[in-house]
């Protein structure tokens, strides 16, 4: 099992709104955007089971629990599909690099 503080920061959206993003920000980004990249079928569908329900507690105990082949499956995904753009926030590049070296 994979542990960590899901740390937070506050960004601006594409309207200008001011909201707070973290690790859980981050995780849905990559499996809402970069999908295709999982396994299919029922291993696909208990992977998400397992990682929204990761997430849903995160955001309430700010702390983010995986199992390992889990954890290793969002790693991989980050680091292929990590946008370049996000290595201009510290907030970001700090919750990345703890996120890898789990």
């Amino acid at each position: 099992m994979k542990s960590m503080k899901i740390g937070g920061w506050s960004g601006k959206a594409a309207d200008g709104k001011v909201v707070t993003e973290s690790l859980v920000t981050i995780i849905q980004y990559l499996i809402n955007n970069h999908a295709d990249q999982l396994p299919n079928g029922m291993t696909q569908f208990r992977f998400l089971q397992r990682v929204a329900s990761a997430l849903d507690k995160a955001e309430k105990s700010q702390f983010l629990e995986l199992e390992d082949a889990d954890c290793k499956m969002l790693q991989d995904l980050l680091e292929k599909n990590i946008p370049p753009r996000w290595a201009r926030s510290k907030d970001i590049t700090s919750v990345v690099e703890e996120f890898l070296s789990l």
